[in-house]
């Protein structure tokens, strides 16, 4: 997870259907797969590359027009000529890992064709074949293609895959993460429903306040993001009062330029914690357990929960920033004053099972089930009553080698339904302790009732 924050799974596109990796992003509404030819896609295992010529149901897609608020994320139509299509030309950050509020970008042709996931669907689907991507695009040099599950901007529903599927009523209009290394994968993710065996406790729910008005064309924008009362660092508490973003895609904790100098001066006023000047300029150090176990624990207070993080949560191994593998690096980072300042990655987000109920507009927080995240695999034998079960086989890491498991479904009758996907992690060449997975129990495999999906 840590230092590329890349979560993904397998969806399938075309007809015949190919399986092509996605990386799951909460911060996009967009889909797009590497296409043949792609300068700057990676090409090796599991990475696929679309050609529309080989698919019988693949058609140009039309470009929606662009939105002076939406800047980052620009269509072209085609130019009339026979034979000519529309090209897209969308930009992210948090992408580049030295700079994480550096821009990177992917470009191509929109197409749209049969997609499905996890055995729903197929649903047509517009999305983007990447043909160019840039060289500081670090998260895509391992997997490419990345599967945005924001609420879609006005006229951009077709490029939404799980929008696409809650559109065909194949799945209720919420999904779920965990991120934590289990026996099968490095994470969970649940499409229309909340499996109850993945959290450890209650589920708190608090408002979705992550929107903002992009003009007439485009109305409101929905993000996914939380109020925050106050940041605690130990004993000291700062005063905050707005929202934060929360990103699947970004690895760190980003905090607004004010807050993030008032938490360094505060924790570098004296001696206190080894190299603490130093990490907070950024500056890779090698610390012995005892040096970071000193450090204060990390509370972000929202309205009824409290996000807790652990030193070992955000001093960590594996930046490249770092002059050596043994070096630790601060996992938090300045995010400027813009509206995404404050934005809540997966160093954070790997302790909670989040539920993002877009139909009520709210956030659920859980304390993650380590003995179960990632670790939802094939139903035992004294679960075959259940005929509401479908999994997939898990994959591993995305470090070259693909590591395919077998299939076994058992299929809902119930309609629309809950699936549970398992959500892998890539790494360039490291990914931290911090992802996790274990065992399901079968109690609380009976409490979900849904229809259930497991992959990457």
């Amino acid at each position: 997870m840590w230092p590329v924050a890349l979560y993904w799974c397998f969806i399938e596109v075309g007809t015949p259907p190919r399986r092509f990796p996605v990386a799951i992003d909460s911060g996009s509404p967009f889909l797009a797969i590497a296409g043949e030819g792609c300068d700057g896609c990676a090409t090796s295992a599991p990475n696929n590359a679309y050609n529309a010529r080989e698919s019988l149901t693949s058609e140009p897609a039309d470009a929606t027009p662009s939105s002076p608020t939406q800047p980052g994320f620009v269509e072209t139509p085609a130019d009339g000529a026979p034979g000519s299509i529309a090209h897209f030309h969308y930009s992210y950050t948090t992408c580049d890992l030295k700079h994480p509020t550096a821009p990177c970008s992917i470009s191509g042709a929109l197409f749209q064709d049969e997609v499905s996931i996890a055995g729903l669907g197929p649903v047509t689907t517009a999305f983007g074949q990447i043909m160019n991507q840039t060289n500081n695009f670090d998260q895509f040099k391992v997997i490419n293609g990345v599967m945005g599950i924001l609420p879609p901007m006005k006229g951009y529903s077709k490029r939404n895959l799980f929008h696409r599927l809650v559109e065909e009523g194949l799945c209720d209009n919420v999904w779920a993460l965990c991120l934590h290394q289990g026996s099968l994968s490095t994470g969970s993710l649940t499409l229309g429903g909340v499996d109850m065996r993945l959290v450890d406790g209650p589920i708190t729910y608090v408002p979705n306040t992550a929107s903002f008005y992009a003009g007439k064309d485009l109305g409101v924008l929905w993000m996914y993001g939380v109020h925050v009362r106050s940041v605690r660092v130990g004993d000291q508490a700062f005063e905050v009062g707005h929202t934060a973003v929360m990103d699947s895609g970004t690895n760190i904790l980003l905090l607004p330029r004010k807050l993030h100098d008032a938490v360094k001066d505060w924790m570098c006023t004296d001696s206190m914690f080894a190299f603490c000047k130093e990490l907070w300029n950024q500056t890779c150090q090698s610390m012995t357990p005892e040096q970071i176990d000193a450090y204060p624990q990390f509370h972000i207070e929202l309205d009824g929960v409290s996000l807790e993080m652990s030193p070992h949560d955000y001093i960590l191994l594996g930046s490249p920033l770092a002059k050596s593998p043994d070096q630790y690096c601060i996992g938090i980072r300045d995010g400027g004053d813009n509206m995404q300042g404050f934005m809540i990655g997966d160093t954070t987000l790997r302790n909670y099972y989040v539920v993002h109920d877009i139909g009520n507009k709210r956030i659920g927080w859980g304390k993650v089930n380590r003995e179960t995240c990632g670790s939802v695999g094939e139903p035992d034998a004294d679960e075959s009553e259940q005929n509401n079960l479908f999994f997939l086989g898990a994959m591993g890491r995305a470090s070259g080698e693909a590591y395919l498991q077998g299939l076994s479904q058992k299929i809902s009758d119930s309609g629309a339904q809950p699936v549970l996907l398992l959500a892998a992690a890539s790494a360039l060449g490291f990914i931290s302790a911090g992802c996790w997975w274990g065992r399901r129990t079968q109690a609380n495999a009976r409490n979900f009732g849904g229809h259930y999906v497991s992959i990457e």
